[in-house]
């Protein structure tokens, strides 16, 4: 008996320490993927950093309007009244200065600027999108002017609406910059974004208004989630205990 008890005990040591050096492999392996995937993260390669178009509205890749070659950023006049409203770009919208007399009631306009962003890497991530005075209610200089924003794919589906400084989405807010973070899978195509700017000149109806000018400029970036990784670096692991315990369960 005791030479037979050692036999199996000496089976059941060779047997185990197959499985330790098994799951030692896969170990090592996890490790060596979540530093790669973590180097691909890495701000050196991240996505770059990409800056809107003014187009004439989703599905078109055009510019209506010339842009700074450096910044990406145009000029907007928002009108005064409501008889210039209309798609900025499109027809003359948006590309001059109007003046609203005293005889108009109401002094209020609103244009739509459509934003295209080429093209994202394909994958889940957040989608960061960095504004330049953007007039949403509560932050940069809202009084007689109103904007809001909403974020489409590049199937038309609508991701996000914005319309305040307090809304979900909305992760910085002062009055010279605005950041609007997106956690979507992202198709690879591309990204528009509707602005609507518009005008409520309030107690000032009834005066003779000009406006001025409004410069645009919007950035976007997809970063790796982090937390990405970790999902499946334990959906890994998991497996890892799974194929252990029906190894033992097996081998009994």
């Amino acid at each position: 008996m005791p030479a037979e008890f050692e036999a199996v005990s000496e089976r059941l040591a060779r047997r185990d320490s197959g499985i330790d050096r098994f799951g030692g492999v896969i170990m090592r392996t996890i490790l060596f993927l979540f530093a790669l995937f973590s180097l691909l993260a890495s701000p050196a390669t991240a996505t770059p950093v990409l800056i809107g178009v003014p187009v004439a509205g989703p599905g078109d890749a055009t510019p209506v309007a010339a842009t700074d070659p450096v910044s990406g950023s145009f000029d907007v006049y928002i009108p005064y009244t409501g008889g210039l409203a209309g798609v900025f770009g499109v027809g003359g919208v948006g590309l001059a200065s109007s003046v609203a007399t005293p005889r108009e009631a109401d002094h209020s306009g609103a244009i739509d600027l459509w934003l295209r962003f080429d093209a994202p890497r394909a994958g889940h991530g957040r989608v960061a999108i960095e504004f330049a005075d953007l007039d949403l209610a509560g932050v940069a200089d809202p009084t007689g002017f109103r904007e809001s924003l909403d974020i489409f794919d590049a199937l038309g589906t609508s991701l996000l609406a914005v319309g305040s400084a307090g809304d979900p989405g909305v992760e910085a807010a002062d009055s010279t910059r605005q950041l609007i973070g997106l956690a979507i899978p992202v198709r690879g195509g591309p990204l528009y974004l509707r602005l609507r700017l518009g005008a409520d000149a309030g107690a000032f109806v009834g005066r003779r208004l000009r406006n001025t000018s409004e410069q645009v400029a919007a950035t976007l970036a997809v970063v790796p989630e982090p937390e990405a990784l970790f999902l499946f670096a334990a959906g890994l692991l998991g497996l890892i205990a799974r194929m252990r315990r029906g190894q033992w369960r097996c081998c009994r």
